[in-house]
């Protein structure tokens, strides 16, 4: 009985607790360069680049809109080393850097990676595990690798 009520507690006060973590979590994400919306959750376990705004003086971060849900494992990056040719540098191409937009009343799902240079516009639900190297539209549904069109989003207002 004295285990279920402390249990029953706790809940409790994690619940309580929860928005202050979600809103220092968005804080911290600010301080690091990121542009982040009002009442937009980014899961403690997905990972926003901060390389590309210390690399270019704040010009290169991701921006993401209102009312946004960015959900456990995603990844959005702001460079790549894909041109280098890994630690060695056998290729000649140099790091790339890009911004990341993303608009307002946005779902990423699990573990889906953003590359470089990608918006993603207003009212768009993107697939667990996708990959999206392009552009996508407003008021859409994408999936897989890389992303690609599905459906309209027709749970738009």
């Amino acid at each position: 009985m004295v285990k279920i009520m402390f249990g029953n507690i706790l809940r409790r006060i994690k619940m309580i607790i929860r928005p202050l973590r979600i809103s220092r979590r968005r804080t911290n994400l600010k301080k690091r360069g990121h542009d982040i919306g009002e009442d937009t959750f980014i899961s403690r376990h997905a990972h926003l680049d901060s390389s590309a705004f210390h690399a270019t003086d704040g010009r290169i971060r991701v921006e993401i809109g209102k009312n946004c849900y960015i959900t456990r494992g995603c990844k959005i990056m702001t460079h790549s080393r894909a041109k280098m040719g890994g630690p060695l540098g056998i290729w000649t191409g140099k790091v790339e850097y890009a911004s990341v937009k993303i608009g307002n009343n946005v779902f990423i799902g699990w573990d889906v990676v953003i590359l470089p240079g990608v918006t993603i516009g207003d009212n768009v639900i993107v697939g667990a595990k996708s990959l999206v190297t392009k552009d996508l539209p407003s008021n859409i549904i994408v999936g897989g690798v890389p992303a690609k069109y599905i459906k309209d989003n027709k749970l738009v207002n």
